[in-house]
């Protein structure tokens, strides 16, 4: 694979692709060397990433110069991507053997339950290209922490940032059977594919409500509404233009205050639904003004 400057467009090295054949070794070593790293005490596993954390200060310049060779970004981002790096990492180098610590629960009687963090085993890392250090950290410095075996795949535009951060890991005390790197352009694998970190394939399903109106997802919902109005006699809330006529032509009745009473009731009714949604507010009317 060849590793192109993109502000120059030249040929800064090539690099051997790996293949399905060498992708699934790599798992295989893996899963064999990820056992050994979990019996770790979390302080030996955090040790390493210290080293780690101290060489990316170390070696910061030619790291910068080679994220900024083969990304295209300004030199000055490239350190301030490392600094931003070292600040996630200390984060979990002081507080991961607190709270990776076993925690007792129930440690009186018969029966005693504690709380055990317990690694999954082999993660697979893709990173990004923009911020390789930045995204990447929020991964492997987890898991590895937490006693993970790390399979590494950094993207073909920052491939060269992948493999230092393989070779200061190794350099830290992390084995070569706890982080491997895969390299290719993301058709490297048992099923292959087009050019690209990462393949999805998503097929649309008819919703029996939803449906596509462009790049929205519409749905028809259906609500009651109100008409409200006002009188010398009060106030009404009815649905309905029939109501309107009824209600208002006793305006200057003298059974007013009884006819507006029995709407008022009829449309309590009615409108049930939308009361409900509003209960606090309308209940009190009604409690004041009909019951």
């Amino acid at each position: 694979m060849k590793v192109i400057n993109p502000a120059t467009e030249e040929l800064i090295r090539e690099i051997p692709e790996d293949d399905a054949k060498s992708v699934q070794e790599k798992f295989e070593l893996l899963k064999k060397g990820h056992p050994d790293w979990a019996k770790l005490p979390v302080q030996k596993r955090v040790d390493c990433i210290q080293r780690f954390y101290d060489l990316l200060l170390a070696e910061k310049d030619d790291l910068a110069k080679t994220l900024t060779a083969e990304v295209g970004k300004p030199l000055k981002e490239s350190y301030n991507e490392l600094n931003g790096a070292r600040a996630r990492m200390k984060y979990f180098i002081d507080n991961s053997v607190k709270w990776l610590s076993e925690e007792w629960i129930v440690t009186e009687g018969t029966t005693k339950e504690k709380i055990v963090y317990e690694p999954f085993g082999v993660i697979a890392n893709i990173s990004a290209w923009n911020y390789p250090y930045l995204v990447g950290v929020n991964v492997f410095i987890p898991a590895l922490i937490g006693g993970n075996a790390i399979l590494y795949k950094p993207s073909e535009y920052s491939t060269l940032t992948g493999l230092a951060i393989q070779n200061l890991l190794y350099k830290a005390g992390v084995p070569e059977n706890v982080f491997q790197s895969v390299i290719g352009k993301g058709n490297v694998g048992e099923r292959g594919g087009g050019p690209g970190d990462l393949i999805i394939l998503i097929e649309e399903e008819a919703h029996p409500h939803l449906h596509r109106e462009g790049l929205n997802v519409a749905y028809d919902l259906f609500i009651s509404f109100l008409f409200r109005f006002h009188c010398r006699c009060g106030c009404f809330f009815f649905t309905g233009i029939f109501f309107f006529f009824v209600v208002t032509t006793c305006h200057n009745s003298s059974n007013c205050k009884k006819q507006h009473r029995f709407f008022h009731f009829v449309l309590s009714v009615l409108v049930y639904d939308f009361l409900y949604l509003h209960r606090k507010f309308y209940f009190g009317f009604f409690k004041e003004h009909i019951f």
